[in-house]
């Protein structure tokens, strides 16, 4: 066999030679330290290579702890499976099901199509309202399903502004262009939008389990949905505005941006008309989610007292809030049983709730729960087998710069391979241990930890960085170097 077949056969095989060889390579490491840290260095690599190359499913290789770490002696099973279940992952669990029941009943494309029929027919409008869309309803649903769904109608009302009229108007490359300024302006403000809330992304939730394993679980030195909007909203919002600004001058220019074309705003108004009046079941979705954001917003909003005081010890969480609506979702009517059939003078017995269990099943991203779980307890084995520390002593050198430019190289260099890597599996290995070398340098974790957990979510570059780059780029007509050169 020559050396081009042999590097054809090892290409096919690629994944299962990363996922037996890794472990080989690096038995080293275990074999020459026989320390906990050692140990629990050896389990973190080979999740990291597994993570970063993919070579099997992200959500497979997050089970591996409940294997690695039992089987190394860093931690027992009951402590490794009990990180898996954590509040966190009920709390995003939660705002999962209240986003399938949103997409169920199609109430985030009524609310996106509303809003855009209120912008300017003008591109620059036009623009500026599908990122403003875009980056809300990532907020609260997966930066995933929004991007599916937004996309399909920014190629739509792309079509209405290409038309002869506008052709002759601007060259063949403008037009080009606005095509490409309509599919990144969504994928971007689907990134920007996903960061913030403590929901709209998974690596998010792994900061509070990072400050955890610093303070202490219930130590006042942790995050909440209300403090974690506190940082990353205006820094949202300064993003987003940039963003739309460097999208006009980088592809469309002020002439083709300050266009009227009325046929946009029709086209989005008959769109919105085909879906029919608002129901019964819109209404009732919506308003979970009202109450839901509602009671994160209250529970703890610390220049006033919340509704958790109210409770016992004041234990209640924001998971608490996540559960409940939840819960109510699969048991309030989608339909108005007070309201007398047609026809008859007899009220509605009964009706289907608003989410069904095997829409559920079907449609929440179950993948994600064992995501956050491997970050937890990774973060947990980095802590009892003290590679934290060892860690944290290792670069201590680091901090010996301002506190300003070491957050800044952290964030640099997460943003860089966030590219490459899963936002969560980059924010699981990295968090807990900057979170640990702050705090032993003086420097409170959140000014480093904030800003890195942001990072993770700057997946610009590259159409593999995250989905909604991918589902941007899948519809053809832009380039890699197009979002390179962004």
């Amino acid at each position: 066999m020559n050396a081009r077949n042999l590097m054809s056969l090892a290409w096919t095989y690629r994944n299962t030679l990363i996922i037996v060889l890794t472990p080989l390579i690096l038995l080293p490491l275990l074999l020459a330290e026989q320390s906990l840290v050692a140990k629990c260095a050896y389990g973190l690599i080979i999740m990291a290579v597994y993570w970063t190359t993919e070579a099997c499913p992200l959500a497979v290789t997050s089970l591996l702890p409940i294997v690695l770490f039992p089987m190394l002696g860093v931690l027992d099973a009951d402590s490794v499976s009990m990180a898996y279940t954590r509040q966190l992952n009920f709390l995003f669990m939660g705002g999962l099901m209240v986003a399938v029941a949103i997409e169920e009943w199609n109430l985030h494309r009524r609310i996106a199509l509303k809003i855009l029929m209120l912008i300017g027919a003008r591109p620059c409008w036009v623009l500026l309202g599908f990122m403003m869309v875009t980056a809300l309803l990532s907020m609260w649903i997966s930066n995933t399903a929004t991007t599916a769904m937004m996309v399909p109608i920014a190629v739509a009302v792309y079509d209405q502004m290409s038309d002869v009229t506008t052709v002759k108007q601007c060259n063949q490359s403008k037009e080009k262009n606005l095509r490409k300024a309509m599919l990144l302006c969504v994928s971007y403000a689907a990134n920007i939008g996903g960061f913030a809330t403590l929901i709209g992304t998974p690596a998010n939730l792994i900061l509070p389990g990072a400050l955890d394993s610093v303070f202490g679980e219930g130590s006042s030195e942790t995050v909440d949905f209300v403090s974690w909007m506190a940082f990353s909203v205006p820094v949202s919002l300064v993003c987003l505005l940039l963003t739309w600004i460097w999208l006009q001058i980088r592809f469309i220019g002020i002439r083709l941006s300050l266009r009227k074309d009325n046929r946009v705003k029709a086209y989005i108004v008959d769109s919105y008309n085909k879906l029919g009046p608002v129901t019964f079941g819109e209404l009732a979705v919506l308003g979970h989610f009202v109450v839901l954001a509602i009671l994160w917003l209250t529970r703890d909003p610390k220049f006033v007292s919340g509704w958790k005081e109210i409770f016992p010890r004041g234990l209640m969480k924001d998971s608490t809030s996540a559960i409940l609506v939840s819960f109510s979702l699969f048991v309030f009517p989608s339909k108005n049983p007070f309201r007398k059939l047609k026809g008859t003078n007899e009220v509605r017995v009964s009706s289907p709730p608003l989410l069904a269990w095997k829409t559920a099943q079907k449609n929440v991203a179950w993948d994600v729960f064992f995501l956050l779980g491997a970050g937890f307890a990774l973060a947990k084995a980095c802590e009892d087998s003290g590679l934290t520390e060892w860690v944290g002593d290792t670069m201590s050198g680091l901090t010996d710069m301002s506190p300003a430019a070491f957050a800044l190289i952290i964030s640099i260099m997460l943003s860089l391979l966030t590219e490459f890597t899963s936002n969560v599996s980059t924010a699981s290995i990295f968090l807990p241990v900057l979170c640990r070398l702050a705090s032993h340098s003086g420097i409170h974790p959140l000014y480093i930890a904030i800003p890195a957990t942001i990072s993770c979510s700057f997946a610009f570059s590259l159409p593999v960085a995250t989905p909604p780059n991918a589902i941007a780029f899948s519809y053809g007509g832009l380039k890699v170097k197009d979002l390179v050169s962004v």
